[in-house]
């Protein structure tokens, strides 16, 4: 009888500390985080500027014909997403959605930020792998990890979300598998222009604290010996529907 209420009263502590540990893991903040969320709101500020400037520089490349390219680091992003998204897009985020930042590192991109709901309450972070496929301007972006602390979420709820949000934004988006982990397949409307000319990404890189992107716009009329786009990095034979 000591023995089972001794060993009853093991695991009950046991899962009290274990539920502890866990919540409190929720609400640790990842260092890139931490250090985002304390940037100076001038500096997030001109960061954002900055952004803007050569996010203006790169669609004006992209509308004339030939080669294009632009950097964005992570900086610049975070704080335009400190700045800009709640003075001038604050109806873009779920109400359950604060203060997202995001750190890119060699060849991933990870974001996260405070998610509050009746239920839950905490950090969650979200890692993902960009690439590019064999179809042109169609990215894949791979969900490497999603959790909050060391506890896993389940990716189902969140695949429906970011689909929401994408058609919302006039993006196409469809979903299959790699390497056993969901791959988010979208469509980036970059010949939505009347003007008749061919627009290709051709390179897409993740770095530490930058991402780069380069393209080519072409004539209306292809001339001979066109550049093939190329594939930053191919798919495994088993994902079929990433090809078309």
């Amino acid at each position: 009888m000591i023995r089972s209420v001794l060993l009853l009263s093991l695991v009950f502590g046991g899962s009290v500390i274990f539920l502890a540990l866990a919540y409190r893991s929720t609400q640790s903040e990842p260092d890139f985080y931490s250090k985002a969320l304390n940037v100076e709101s001038v500096v997030s500020a001109n960061a954002g500027e900055e952004l803007e400037v050569e996010a203006l520089r790169l669609r004006n490349q992209i509308v004339d014909e030939g080669e294009w390219s632009a950097t964005f680091t992570d900086s610049q992003i975070n704080g335009w997403l400190a700045m800009d998204l709640p003075e001038k897009f604050s109806e873009t985020l779920p109400k359950s959605v604060a203060n997202p930042r995001l750190h890119f590192s060699q060849g991933k991109i990870t974001l996260a930020c405070r998610y509050q709901t009746r239920n839950f309450g905490g950090i969650v972070q979200f890692e993902c792998e960009p690439f590019l496929t064999d179809s042109p301007n169609v990215i894949g972006v791979k969900i490497c990890e999603l959790k909050t602390g060391w506890v896993p979420l389940p990716t189902n709820q969140w695949m429906t979300t970011i689909s929401r949000r994408a058609m919302n934004s006039g993006l196409q988006i469809r979903w299959t598998q790699r390497e056993g982990q969901p791959v988010a397949l979208i469509e980036l409307p970059l010949d939505d222009h009347d003007d008749g000319r061919r627009r290709v990404l051709e390179g897409l890189a993740v770095l530490e604290g930058r991402l780069q992107v380069t393209g080519r716009s072409e004539g209306a009329v292809a001339e001979e010996g066109e550049v093939t786009p190329h594939v930053a990095e191919d798919v495994s034979r088993d994902d079929q529907s990433i090809r078309q």
